[in-house]
């Protein structure tokens, strides 16, 4: 008889863990295909963050990931036993070094010298600086 009642007490206990289980949503967001997906119905604001899967593919999701950035040219990032080296897109060149600049402040950061700009004419007008990359410098 004795067993008969814990056993029961068991199953009961069991189901009532499945039946929790069954019954509560996850809410939350979740990476689908490189897209954060709504699961449930979350709480917060869809993350602003890349959307990795487990996967560093290129510098700007090592970057994201938070991995330490190599002081090189071009910027190299490391994560795990790969390394990401920076495609830049924005050099400095004849055609971009004018001499009149806009005040429009969009913060640009020029390297070789790490130094934050307020735009990008700003900073090619400094001969030391090669390429810039978008916003202020970390």
């Amino acid at each position: 008889m004795k067993k008969r009642k814990l056993g029961a007490i068991i199953l009961l206990i069991i189901l009532i863990v499945f039946g929790i289980r069954l019954i509560s949503q996850e809410d939350g967001w979740i990476c689908v295909d490189g897209d954060w997906v709504e699961h449930g119905v979350p709480n917060s604001e869809k993350p602003t963050g890349y959307c990795i899967e487990g996967k560093v593919n290129n510098f700007k999701e090592c970057l994201a990931e938070g991995n330490p950035i190599m002081e090189s040219y071009p910027r190299k990032c490391m994560h795990l036993n790969e390394t990401f080296t920076e495609i830049i897109e924005h050099f400095c060149t004849q055609e971009n070094t004018g001499e009149v600049c806009t005040n429009l402040y969009n913060p640009v950061c020029g390297y070789a010298l790490k130094e934050t700009f307020s735009n990008s004419c700003f900073a090619c007008q400094n001969k030391d600086i090669i390429y810039w990359i978008p916003g202020e410098c970390i």
